[in-house]
């Protein structure tokens, strides 16, 4: 992990109600911070950084969702069924309707990460992947319109109701452009009350 070197303070000021969390992803086991000691959705990993108060890593043992598929840990077609869990789930009226949705969403390539590191802002330590934010939509605004300040870029949100994890943990990452959703539209995240809706 590269350490900090962008100045990161001005999301301080915005004094969100729960923190900012850098992800960064590795190849190697990180040292210096602690194995998470459950299994969680790779969706729920911001909520228990943001909790938990501390920095943690997980490897695929600790994911127990897509999120292994999302970040080439493992195996997609025993988690999707060919398209059968979104029959099942009813979200989807039948398989080759859940199976499309699998040709959109953004996987990192298999062997490039083994750990994926979590810290809150206040203990961010490194240059981080990823930073996630959760935000009211007066804060996100603001940071919006930072993003495009300079360049006029018009903004754009990229989303699935399933696999929403691969919009906020894959898709940034690849595209290198940032990405925003509203809490409540994602399925997994919904059913399991991750986030608060809007």
């Amino acid at each position: 992990m590269r350490p900090l070197q962008t100045d990161l303070s001005i999301y301080r000021k915005f004094n969100f109600e729960k923190p900012p969390v850098g992800v960064n992803y590795l190849v190697k086991r990180p040292e210096g911070i602690e194995q998470l000691d459950k299994i969680l959705p790779l969706c729920e990993m911001i909520k228990e950084a943001q909790e938990r108060g501390t920095p943690f890593y997980i490897s695929k043992e600790n994911e127990n969702c897509a999120g292994k598929m999302i970040l080439g840990m493992g195996n997609g077609a025993d988690f999707s069924g060919g398209g059968e869990i979104g029959v099942k789930l009813e979200i989807f009226q039948d398989a080759r309707a859940n199976r499309r949705l699998y040709q959109y969403q953004p996987n990192i390539g298999k062997g490039t990460v083994n750990y994926v590191a979590f810290f809150p802002l206040d203990k961010l330590t490194f240059e981080p992947d990823l930073l996630i934010i959760l935000a009211a939509v007066s804060q996100a605004e603001i940071i919006m319109r930072a993003m495009s300040y300079s360049t006029g870029e018009m903004w754009s949100s990229q989303l699935t109701g399933v696999g929403a994890c691969s919009w906020l943990f894959a898709y940034p990452y690849l595209s290198g452009k940032v990405n925003y959703a509203i809490t409540g539209l994602g399925f997994g995240m919904k059913a399991r009350q991750t986030f608060p809706e809007g």
